[in-house]
């Protein structure tokens, strides 16, 4: 009898997430991607490598994954999305995060005519990517480095610190006890900025070891203050994250 409730309750959970997807928008009829004359695009890795790790899942070193399917209109702009089930809540704003970013979608046609249309998109979070990730690429906009507790408006001019990454990072003390014994990782080290460029706050964010994290709290003590961050002119607060690799010769 349990079991037979068990099942009813997978079948309508199954009905309703699949009964709620748009059928219409906007008056037009909302088709699946594989209706359309041509496969749209669909550029998931690149979605991927702007996934802002969640704080709690990387310092518990927590992998996980993402099935979005997201509704494109005709102009190819992402209007509403569905998780798919069985997903891991921890990631999902992360993921939606990095769909607000991406921006476009490639056009949905059908017959012709451009119409809107479902896709899915998959999320991937391993935690030990990430990190490699924000270690070894240099990125000149310097959005891999500063990023706010709220979303910037797609409108907004952002204007980011001219800071040299690697110059900051080459003044983190290695620690002679961790080099005597052998002990290699990474930290990634999370600072809070105010609108002057101060730190207020400071913590670790991830570390492969202790000695090696309280020396990045150790270093940072040395700077003190950056150049602000920037939207439409005026200073605001952010977080700046700086990551750390410790490597022996």
């Amino acid at each position: 009898m349990k079991m037979n409730k068990v099942i009813f309750f997978i079948i309508l959970l199954l009905f309703v997430s699949c009964s709620h997807y748009s059928k219409s928008y906007k008056g037009k009829k909302v088709y699946q991607v594989n209706e359309l004359d041509y496969y749209p695009k669909i550029e998931s890795s690149k979605m991927n490598s702007l996934i802002v790790y969640p704080k709690y899942a990387l310092k518990n070193k927590l992998n996980g994954f993402i099935s979005l399917d997201i509704l494109i209109n005709k102009n190819g702009d992402i209007v509403d999305y569905k998780a798919k089930f069985p997903y891991e809540k921890i990631f999902l704003k992360s993921a939606i995060d990095a769909l607000r970013e991406f921006g476009k979608i490639e056009i949905g046609v059908f017959k012709g005519e451009k119409v809107p249309y479902w896709a899915n998109v998959k999320f991937t979070f391993y935690y030990k990517n990430y990190i490699n990730s924000i270690i070894t690429k240099q990125k000149e906009d310097k959005r891999h480095y500063f990023y706010l507790e709220d979303n910037i408006s797609n409108n907004s001019k952002v204007m980011y610190p001219d800071l040299d990454i690697k110059d900051i990072q080459s003044k983190f003390n290695y620690p002679e006890e961790a080099q005597n014994k052998s002990i290699e990782g990474f930290v990634i080290l999370d600072l809070y900025l105010n609108e002057n460029g101060n730190i207020e706050k400071k913590e670790i964010l991830f570390s492969d070891d202790k000695i090696l994290a309280n020396s990045a709290l150790k270093s940072i003590e040395a700077f003190t203050k950056f150049e602000p961050l920037k939207i439409n002119g005026n200073n605001v607060a952010c977080w700046f994250r700086i990551p750390i690799k410790y490597e022996l010769n």
